[in-house]
């Protein structure tokens, strides 16, 4: 098993333009390049949403839109059962990462993103990631949704993106645990043999 899963959700609501997906493929291609350094090969796993969600392919994941509105709790509950697939433990690292610009359909769909986020999400990932994308449209609240409520966890990173990025990968990287080395077996020490003790002459 590949020893890192990316699990991507990306907005695709009628807010979010060409030129924020440019962003994101910009940060999403740098995300796997460092992944695939560190652990060699990555499972990309890529989540679209709006009022809806579904699993698309890499190549179709900056490329689909939809003119609904934006429920995010969706693409954050299909992540969370992804990342339930896969075995809890250091191997593979899981990393989620959610691109939005923050403009979330309702207070009550916010609350049930962060009740996904510390329940189901959050124990078994290394790292999560909000990239908002910077726009014309978006609220922005949802980034203050998160930090108020996991922002103190020592997994998460939330940052603002936009034409010129804040290192949000690099900052997303700093929270995985560095892959350990494999312990190399001692060899197996052989037992001596036990020797036979000679048998005393009887003495005529």
């Amino acid at each position: 098993m590949s020893s890192a899963v990316l699990i991507s959700m990306l907005d695709v609501s009628g807010s979010i333009d060409e030129e924020q997906k440019r962003w994101v493929d910009r940060e999403q291609t740098k995300l796997e390049a460092a992944l695939r350094a560190r652990h060699g090969s990555v499972i990309e796993r890529c989540v679209v949403f709006h009022a809806v969600a579904s699993e698309v392919e890499r190549k179709d994941f900056t490329t689909t839109a939809e003119s609904g509105g934006t429920m995010i709790s969706t693409g954050v509950g299909l992540a969370s059962r992804i990342a339930a697939s896969y075995p809890r433990g250091p191997e593979p690292a899981i990393v989620a990462v959610l691109f939005t610009d923050g403009d979330n359909w309702s207070f009550e769909d916010t609350v049930e993103c962060m009740r996904i986020l510390s329940d189901e999400m959050l124990p078994r990932v290394a790292a999560f990631g909000l990239a908002q994308l910077e726009g014309p449209y978006g609220s922005g609240q949802f980034i203050v949704d998160l930090e108020e409520n996991v922002g103190s966890d020592a997994r998460v990173v939330a940052r603002k993106i936009g034409s010129t990025t804040d290192a949000f990968a690099e900052a997303l990287l700093e929270r995985i645990p560095a892959k350990r080395p494999k312990p190399k077996r001692k060899p197996a020490q052989k037992r001596p043999r036990a020797r036979s003790k000679a048998k005393p002459k009887r003495s005529r």
